[in-house]
């Protein structure tokens, strides 16, 4: 049961006198704590935590005493503050609800517009010319380049700053001309996003885009071109195709496939001829993905390959090897070559750059001498020399030049030396000229073959001679006794000798072509 207070309790003493008093101010003090103290002005002499009802306001304010002075009691107790913070500066919790919601809950509908999306710059605006006004202040932060600009006066125009310039006042100059001829101070204003933020100011739909010039269809635009790279200037480094997975089995990222139509599928013969392409994504058996056609990409590797050399396709992985030739001003690529490192590797991934077509086998000019070189040596002489070649033993090389004898009656022969032997290796001792006493031209080719083993292999040199005094002919002759080099060439030598020193043998015009 509640506790009630009797108000005429304690009753007066009899007789009257002190002990009177004393239960009058009992009776006070009981009664002022059942009334919290009401008043219009604060209670004397408080104690913290004691109540006063503020009665001069209307209604009345309940507030506590904090030991310091009287607060509301709607900051001392959590409810009561959390419905004071949800007030806000609005006379009540109601009138706050009211601005957006109706009494069954639901929302009010807006009665305004929605924000415009230009601010206003306030300023004294004055027209210049058809593209530049000018306005009081330095504005230059404000009307920097490429963001919006609404011009305000006899008639309102849009565009976008070109560039602004502080003197006197700030000089602005747009990409249009539609200044208004006159402006309206403190009207003109720029637009929300400025060009520092994460899109410019400039209108989209004055670029050119088939998608109508909407800021959605340039966004899409970029992710579809992005593909499956990390970004779009990934995606520029390579050409790219959808192509069906028809390896037997799901592709890995950097797998490299051969292409048969618009599928791609195993090719695992070194130095093929087939299109090869990398994957771009783990693409499942018989299902479409992307592929990178040509261009710089990461692929699968096996083995070790050292920057700038040409790769080719592994026989035994879905992965590039390096084919055994470096990049350089005198060497082809070798046939099947797929690309080139552009960073060593030692298995994992290697950036390659993809040939979009793999090198077919190359004929290709590997040394020139057009200076003619001359010899009276009855021994094997160095007439034109070639150096610093890297010609693999794969290969077919051809030396090829023309050639002449002085008058006198003995004969002359051109010899080719490889890598610096001189007769065990050299090819085709041959006598070019007859002993006839006579002048004779004509012209040689060496042919040295591919070396892949010590085993005996024959070269050859065709001479094709003649002179005012004799018919032309040719002849064909063979090496010496020695085998051929299995090493990769990297110096030839054009010799020559004279049976007697008393002629001149010449070469000019000698070239030197690789093939295969």
């Amino acid at each position: 049961m509640a506790q009630s207070h009797d108000k005429d309790y304690p009753p007066d003493l009899k007789p009257s006198g002190a002990w009177g008093g004393f239960a009058a101010k009992i009776r006070t003090n009981q009664s002022a704590l059942n009334t919290w103290h009401a008043g219009t002005s604060a209670p004397a002499n408080p104690e913290t935590n004691q109540r006063w009802l503020d009665t001069s306001v209307t209604p009345a304010l309940l507030k506590i005493y904090s030991g310091a002075a009287w607060v509301l009691l709607e900051t001392y107790v959590a409810i009561f503050k959390e419905i004071a913070d949800a007030r806000g500066s609005a006379a009540s919790v109601n009138a706050r609800l009211a601005v957006s919601l109706a009494a069954d809950g639901s929302l009010i509908p807006a009665t305004t517009l929605s924000p415009d999306e230009f601010k206003t710059v306030a300023g004294t605006y004055t027209r210049t010319g058809a593209s530049t006004f000018t306005v009081t202040g330095d504005l230059t932060a404000v009307f920097h380049a490429k963001r919006r600009v609404k011009m305000v006066g006899d008639t309102t125009t849009y565009s976008h700053v070109v560039s602004s310039v502080f003197g006197a006042v700030t000089t602005v100059t747009i990409a249009d001309t539609n200044v208004p001829t006159t402006m309206t101070a403190n009207a003109t204003g720029v637009g929300l996003v400025s060009a520092s933020a994460a899109v410019t100011g400039l209108l989209a739909s004055g670029l050119a885009s088939a998608s109508g010039g909407y800021v959605e269809d340039y966004l899409e635009e970029i992710v579809t071109a992005r593909g499956s790279a990390a970004n779009l200037n990934a995606r520029l480094l390579y050409d790219r195709a959808t192509l069906t997975n028809s390896a037997a089995g799901s592709t890995a990222v950097g797998d490299v496939l051969a292409v048969s139509s618009q599928t791609a599928i195993l090719g695992d013969t070194v130095s093929s001829l087939q299109k090869f392409v990398v994957a771009q994504a783990i693409i499942a058996n018989a299902a479409s993905g992307e592929f990178a056609r040509s261009g710089v990409v990461s692929a699968k590797s096996q083995g070790t390959i050292a920057a700038m050399q040409y790769v080719r396709k592994s026989a035994t992985a879905r992965a590039i090897e390096d084919a055994g030739v470096a990049v350089g001003a005198t060497a082809s690529p070798p046939q099947g070559a797929a690309g080139f490192a552009m960073a060593a590797a030692s298995g994992g991934f290697c950036t390659i750059f993809l040939f979009d077509t793999p090198a077919a086998a190359p004929f290709y000019q590997a040394g020139a001498d057009d200076t003619e070189r001359t010899t009276v040596s009855t021994s094997f002489a160095t007439l034109s020399t070639f150096s610093g070649l890297s010609i693999p033993n794969t290969a077919t090389i051809r030396v090829v030049g023309r050639w002449r004898k002085t008058l006198g009656a003995f004969a002359a022969d051109v010899a080719l030396s490889l890598n610096g032997v001189s007769q065990e290796f050299t090819i085709n001792i041959a006598t070019i000229a007859s002993s006839a006493n006579q002048a004779e031209v004509g012209s040689f080719e060496f042919i040295v073959p591919p070396r892949t083993s010590t085993t005996y292999q024959n070269g050859g040199a065709l001479r094709i001679s003649s002179n005012a005094g004799a018919a032309a002919f040719c002849g064909v002759s063979g090496h010496s006794s020695g085998d051929l080099p299995t090493a990769t060439v990297t110096d030839i030598i054009v010799q020559g000798k004279v049976g007697n020193a008393a002629i001149t043998v010449a070469v000019q015009n000698v070239r030197v072509y690789v093939e295969g």
